[in-house]
């Protein structure tokens, strides 16, 4: 049997070890929730290749590349709504939507093939930006997504 002093010291240290452990825990979250939404969300929910500076055109049929996507009208024009304020309410949005499932964050983006057009609008930084509808494979409609850019009527790819 440990001296009296000795077995206080040693609950000393489980206690400390034992508040330090909480406290990493807890540092360990905040520092992991940080970097999901840092990845898991995107100012442009679609992405595209911009040349000489030229407004993107985007046209149904026309393959995009999307890292986000929400699944109806009324949340997607909550994002578009929030991109009209600033970049930080739109990224928390996201990552607000993404927690509860009604938009999905791709880590890479995936193809899919413009169907239609709900809205366009300027962005928070005056840039002209849509909500595009997009399908999937076999002509299933999957969601709507936010670009940059402009809306060309008529038959894509």
């Amino acid at each position: 049997m440990l001296p009296r002093k000795t077995q206080m010291q040693k609950i000393k240290m489980i206690r400390i070890s034992n508040f330090l452990y909480g406290k990493i825990k807890y540092l360990r979250t905040v520092i992991l929730s940080i970097c999901l939404l840092a990845a898991s969300t995107n100012l442009a929910l679609a992405t595209h290749v911009e040349l000489d500076d030229k407004i993107k055109q985007w046209k149904p049929g026309e393959l995009i590349a999307v890292v986000s996507i929400c699944k109806d009208e009324q949340t997607i024009l909550r994002v578009a709504r929030a991109d009209t304020i600033s970049e930080e309410k739109v990224l928390s949005l996201i990552h607000e939507l993404n927690t509860i499932e009604l938009c999905l964050s791709f880590p890479q983006p995936i193809l899919f093939t413009i169907k239609s057009l709900l809205i366009e609008y300027k962005d928070f930084n005056g840039i002209d930006s849509l909500v595009l509808g997009v399908n999937g494979s076999g002509d299933n409609f999957l969601g709507w997504v936010l670009v940059s850019g402009i809306f060309i009527e008529g038959l894509g790819i």
